[in-house]
């Protein structure tokens, strides 16, 4: 997958999750909870990405040999 397409998955994933937590999450704690969601979603699209590079750069080298 082409790092645009995977980014793009991403911001959309990251509107609909915040679109949810703004409709459920109440309280004080709200904005810490909304802050954790953001660094979990982040952590989770970095991981996303390495693997995907990892995985187009092994298809390549397949595809190469």
């Amino acid at each position: 997958m082409h790092e645009q397409e995977l980014h793009d998955i991403y911001k959309e994933a990251k509107r609909i999750a915040f679109e949810i937590f703004d409709k459920v999450a109440v309280g004080e704690i709200r904005n810490e909870y909304s802050k954790q969601l953001k660094a979990r979603m982040l952590q989770k699209f970095q991981m996303l990405s390495m693997e995907n590079e990892k995985t187009s750069e092994q298809q390549c080298v397949h595809f190469l040999t």
